[in-house]
């Protein structure tokens, strides 16, 4: 399996031949990409609640993963395990059970000889960052019916992956354990789902312990994944605000629109403020407490040491 990105970069284009296979593969992929932002857009409508598909969470997508590849065969997931392992961020003990998980659900789809196109929704809720997460991919495979139709390739597999974070006050343990459960039908191993159910409870009595609210741990979760980012990419993070005791929602929030922050409900007691780039979505909710303004501050600062 190959990335078509990277075939193309390969193809020179010297002689008539290599040019018209360029051709069929930028064919391809401009195929794949079309999918993926269909699914993208099917993603952010459920998160909007304009469809009811999404059983756990609810949330918005905080976010994206895309990819288009051809050949895909039986096996060979190495370059989404790669993908995966920059997208899941749990604990080690964890991550080869969740890569066990996603790779048996697709190699289930690889191995339908259904010619054409085969499309396959999946979702897998696991814990990370202190928090319950919800990965949900959309897949896509058309098979052509012998190899050589299209640039000398079998197969176009292309996917879409979206994280959200689920709102645990709007399920209890025991149904959050049944999608738990429903899940290790995509592995013989089900000591995986039991590790799982087994952080997720001891998330849940953490945070209803503080009371945190889910506002609360959607910005914890963030400044936990983007910490660990900035140390290994970045090595210190960039002061374009400074916090100040008793800074006010509104100061926060002008500071904000300079760096590209979308703030609604200004004037109110709940600022809500938004940053996308092509695959992230960071968002923050300002009430009136301190400790939540302080870390607003701060992933503004790490969202704009992440982006210069």
């Amino acid at each position: 399996m190959a990335k078509v990105a990277k075939i193309i970069d390969n193809l020179t284009g010297a002689d008539e031949a290599e040019l018209e296979q360029k051709e069929q593969f930028k064919f391809l992929q401009t195929m794949g990409e079309t999918k993926c932002a269909q699914f993208k857009a099917e993603l952010e409508k459920n998160a909007l609640g304009e469809h009811k598909q999404i059983e756990v969470g609810g949330g918005r997508y905080i976010q994206y993963y895309q990819e288009c590849h051809i050949d895909l065969h039986s096996g060979a997931n190495d370059r989404i395990d790669e993908a995966l392992n920059g997208f899941f961020k749990g604990k080690e003990g964890l991550k080869d059970g969740f890569h066990a998980l996603i790779s048996t659900a697709i190699d289930s789809l690889i191995n339908e000889t259904v010619m054409g196109e085969t499309t396959r929704d999946m979702f897998f809720v696991y814990p990370e960052n202190n928090a319950i997460v919800r990965l949900d991919i959309k897949a896509y495979v058309y098979r052509f019916t012998k190899k050589g139709l299209i640039a000398n390739c079998e197969n176009l597999f292309c996917y879409t992956m979206g994280k959200s974070i689920i709102d645990y006050n709007t399920l209890n343990v025991s149904e959050l354990l049944y999608f738990l459960s429903d899940m290790a039908g995509a592995s013989d191993n089900i000591e995986v789902v039991k590790k799982f159910a087994e952080e997720i409870v001891d998330i849940i009595k953490y945070l209803q312990q503080f009371n945190i609210t889910p506002a609360e741990n959607v910005l914890k979760y963030q400044l936990d994944d983007l910490r660990s980012d900035i140390q290994k990419t970045r090595g210190t993070m960039q002061e374009v605000i400074q916090y100040k005791e008793g800074m006010t929602n509104n100061e926060i929030a002008d500071s904000a629109k300079k760096y590209g922050w979308v703030v609604q409900n200004e004037g109110s007691d709940n600022i809500i403020m938004t940053k996308h780039t092509d695959n992230t979505t960071n968002s923050i909710v300002l009430d009136n407490n301190e400790q939540t303004k302080k870390a607003a501050v701060e992933l503004i600062n790490l969202v704009a040491t992440r982006d210069k």
